[in-house]
């Protein structure tokens, strides 16, 4: 009995520095008055603290038959658990979601193509590994020392129910000040009780709260009904995509060369365009599927292409799929290229900047040894902006210039502009080989019968609204989410085009204007034609993990847990709310293709 009460003794202290790295999480949170510290204290000690009584009971039987070597096993079991959690701060920090076996396979599938650390980040992982080990080591010599831990257990069991009521409570009458805040603390999960409550006449439901929480009705049916051509395509389709490059960096001092062929003939800029989301694998399946990135999940299982690339495979074309990046995670080998071989990936080369070259270079190998009678499909996804990586004696750098990055120095005060400068090195960079390509395009005459798309899958962020966001993936403010989008057209016209537009209105441009394609638009897309000037008032915005409502001056936001935030496009609280037709329009959108 001494054993089992000493291994409960050693939890219950391990709860100490697991608290202390669990309040570096309220960083990220609004500022707490009494009553949100007072459920963030009770939740973080019932939550947590029924956590270490399992820890204790899964620990009870091995300590038994172990005995004596009973610490060579909870010391480094408690060491991993803390810095588990260390891991899940510094990945929170950068990408403002918690590990998952997700992430897991995100990091280990391909390490430094989606996830990466610095080698700073490594060096201090290794660092606050060695002395939890020593701490541990502390707290269990401490635990052979008697003391009554039953007032502790209770304590914990009591919070853990009361703050659990709390949150079904703040659920049920939409109080977000409340609910808010569990979101950000890793594998909490609150019980909710909306349905109950209000069946009883306790509490009034608020579809305002929860009316984004889609849940799949069950198969795919994708398309509603058959996409087919109804005339012979003539024009080649290319491809070409810059990963994290922002829409305000389509400029002459930064992308010279792709901002002088937006003015050329027969090509037109679109000045407020929108990525579906502000993630590759959400901005890319909204790219080519014109659906929302919550589908992503089903075709993924399913591995079915899309209706624009079946479209490409049935006309006979030639594919030249150049990607940079792997083309594997996410996905998109299975997605959005399913059935088409070969994909060139450059993935293997150290350099991004290498890679984009090689592919350049590849594809203008395609472009002499296809068949000139056949049309050709063209893709090409550029990575050197994504890891902000360009030859050693590129030049000219922007200056002031960050000649190493270190994601773990950012911070709400480190200045951006070196860091931006860097980032803008990438992209003027990535705009030299688009600039070698379109030159390779005009001397063969290609530029007379072909689509050239350029754009991006998402944007990137330099803590532009200071609220500590750096990168991609963690918010839907513009930063993130608009991107750049040129489109040469042979015979379509040029200029500017200053209504709002989405990825989503791509495919069924594509699909009518190349193929002649007559089903009607909802049966295959969510998306208008882009020579469609009606107003866009709310947009379906997606990422690994959640997705959004994004009209020009506010965002409803929602998390896997059920919660909802609405803000402005600063990302800052907002009391409003989105009118029903918005919501009633993102669910459709996001079950009217399961059957």
């Amino acid at each position: 009995m001494s054993l089992m009460s000493r291994v409960g003794r050693f939890w219950l202290m391990a709860l100490l520095p697991v608290a202390v790295l669990l309040w570096q999480f309220t960083a990220f949170m609004p500022h707490l008055t009494t009553a949100p510290l007072s459920y963030l204290l009770l939740a973080m000690l019932g939550w947590y603290g029924i956590i270490a009584g399992l820890c204790a009971l899964l620990s009870w039987p091995l300590a038994l038959l172990l005995r004596g070597f009973s610490g060579w096993l909870l010391v480094p079991a408690a060491a991993a658990v803390g810095l588990l959690l260390w891991v899940d701060l510094e990945v929170f920090e950068q990408y403002r979601f918690h590990l998952s076996p997700f992430v897991f396979q995100l990091f280990l599938s391909q390490p430094g193509e989606v996830i990466e650390f610095s080698w700073l980040t490594w060096f201090i992982s290794i660092g606050a590994l060695l002395l939890s080990l020593l701490l541990f080591t502390g707290f269990w010599r401490i635990s052979s020392k008697q003391w009554r831990q039953w007032p502790v257990w209770a304590a914990i069991l009591m919070a853990f129910l009361s703050s659990q009521i709390w949150h079904a409570v703040a659920d049920a009458r939409g109080m977000n000040h409340i609910t808010i805040l569990t979101r950000n603390l890793p594998i909490y999960q609150p019980v909710t009780a909306k349905r109950f409550m209000a069946k009883h006449g306790w509490a009034t439901a608020h579809p305002e709260s929860d009316a984004l929480n889609v849940h799949e009705k069950g198969a795919l049916h994708y398309p509603l009904s058959p996409v087919t051509a109804t005339v012979t395509p003539k024009l080649n389709v290319l491809y070409v995509l810059i990963d994290t490059w922002r829409a305000d960096e389509l400029n002459s001092t930064v992308s010279p060369n792709i901002t002088a062929f937006a003015k050329s003939p027969d090509t037109k800029r679109y000045l407020d365009h929108f990525s579906g989301g502000n993630s590759t694998q959400a901005g890319i399946f909204s790219l080519f599927y014109s659906l929302p990135a919550t589908y992503w999940g089903a075709f993924d299982d399913s591995q079915q292409s899309p209706v624009l690339m079946d479209l490409f495979k049935n006309a006979g074309y030639q594919f030249g799929v150049y990607g940079s990046a792997t083309l594997r995670s996410p996905a998109f080998d299975k997605t959005v290229f399913s059935g088409i071989r070969p994909i060139h990936s450059e993935a293997g080369e150290e350099r991004r900047w290498k890679r984009d070259r090689n592919a350049v270079d590849q594809f203008e190998s395609f472009l002499n040894d296809r068949d000139k009678q056949k049309p050709f499909f063209g893709f090409l996804f550029f990575d050197t902006v994504h890891a902000y990586d360009f030859p050693d004696d590129f030049e000219p750098k922007f200056q002031p210039y960050w000649d190493r990055v270190d994601h773990i120095k950012l911070n709400n005060d480190f200045d951006p502009v070196p860091y931006r400068n860097r980032y803008r090195t990438a992209v003027r960079y990535a705009d030299s080989l688009v600039g070698k390509l379109l030159a390779n395009l005009k001397q063969q005459g290609l530029l007379d019968n072909t689509v050239i798309i350029i754009s991006a899958d998402h944007g990137e962020e330099f803590n532009d609204h200071h609220k500590n966001y750096w990168g991609h993936g963690s918010n839907y403010s513009d930063a993130q989410v608009k991107v750049p989008l040129v489109i040469h057209w042979p015979g379509q016209g040029q200029g500017e085009v200053d209504y709002r537009t989405s990825h989503f209105d791509l495919v069924p441009t594509l699909a009518q204007g190349v193929f002649g394609a007559k089903a009607p638009l909802a049966n295959y897309s969510v998306g208008k034609l882009l020579s469609d000037s009606s107003p866009r008032p709310w947009l379906l915005v997606g990422s690994y993990y959640n997705y959004a409502l994004k009209s020009p001056k506010e965002l409803v936001v929602t998390y896997p847990t059920g919660q909802t935030e609405v803000m402005d496009n600063n990302l800052n609280p907002s009391s409003s709310q989105p009118p029903a037709s918005a919501i009633k329009d993102a669910l459709g959108m996001m079950g009217h293709f399961y059957r």
